[in-house]
């Protein structure tokens, strides 16, 4: 049995979160209000991490998951 069952519910929602973050800065690179960053920067930025947040989650998910013993209960 997971030692922290609702670990992965709580990763997933970390996602949505970093991607709604994700998307308020897209908008505002191309509306050309956040710090004078060129749109290209921004994007060369958000694909570097595009492709290293699988290793990222893969290296959470280890780290995470813990095993516990279930207690054992003979009739």
């Amino acid at each position: 049995m997971l030692k922290w069952p609702y670990f992965h519910a709580v990763l997933g929602l970390l996602v949505i979160v970093l991607l709604l973050i994700t998307f308020v800065f897209f908008y505002n690179v191309l509306d050309g209000s956040i710090f004078g960053l060129p749109f290209f920067w921004a994007l060369a930025l958000c694909v570097a991490l595009a492709a290293v947040s699988p290793l990222l989650g893969c290296a959470l998910t280890r780290l995470t998951n813990r095993y516990v013993q279930i207690p054992r209960v003979e009739p």
